[in-house]
């Protein structure tokens, strides 16, 4: 986030024409960033001119193209942390499910034993 309005900061000096002229040393990252995401392309006809300021409309767009790409990344790493969350669970389940067999086998056994050392000890007639 920060990265992002250090970014914008830099736009509103320099303008959509960013990349026509070196980006101050402090802001290199920024706008590596910005020009990667293709939030940025500069005016291909002023690349040697520098850069007009940057109109509201400009600014605009920009924020808009930052919040379309910010949110369809928070979109998919929320679908990602979700899956992975029910997939934890789905395998905790299982696990106390075959917990449970195990547990409930050993219990149809012992009561398998104690039906038999009942039947054994039983005295006739009672």
């Amino acid at each position: 986030m920060r990265r992002s309005l250090l970014s914008l900061l830099l736009l509103s000096q320099v303008g959509q024409g960013a990349l026509a002229e070196p980006a101050p040393a402090w802001a290199e990252d920024a706008v590596h960033t910005l020009e990667e995401r293709q939030l940025i392309q500069g005016y291909p006809s002023q690349s040697e001119a520098g850069a007009p300021a940057m109109t509201r409309d400009e600014m605009a767009e920009l924020l808009n193209r930052v919040d379309v790409q910010r949110v369809h990344e928070d979109s998919a790493t929320a679908s990602k942390s979700e899956l992975k969350t029910v997939q934890d669970e789905v395998s905790g389940i299982r696990q106390d499910l075959e917990e449970m067999d195990a547990r409930t086998e050993n219990l149809e056994q012992d009561e398998e034993q104690l039906k038999q050392r009942r039947d054994q000890t039983r005295r006739p007639g009672l």
